[in-house]
């Protein structure tokens, strides 16, 4: 249970503050780890790696693994 103002349907601002928190260490997280990824795709590719068994790896577009080569942000 949350210490805190409380509000209709339960939730309160603790909560609220507590889920932003997580939210936004999350997202630093993901972009950190996805600058891994992006500096192992790089390396995969230098070693000869085809973008098909890349894409088939990773879930990415061929498209977008190009867009990783270039140095192309997506913005996330």
């Amino acid at each position: 249970m949350s210490i805190g103002l409380a509000y209709p349907g339960g939730m309160s601002k603790d909560a609220v503050t507590a889920a932003t928190r997580a939210h936004q260490i999350a997202t630093r997280q993901a972009g950190r780890t996805r600058e891994r990824l992006h500096a192992a795709i790089l390396a995969a590719l230098d070693a000869g790696m085809t973008q098909a068994e890349l894409s088939r790896l990773t879930g990415y577009t061929r498209e977008r693994l190009r867009q990783i080569a270039r140095g192309v942000s997506q913005g996330q």
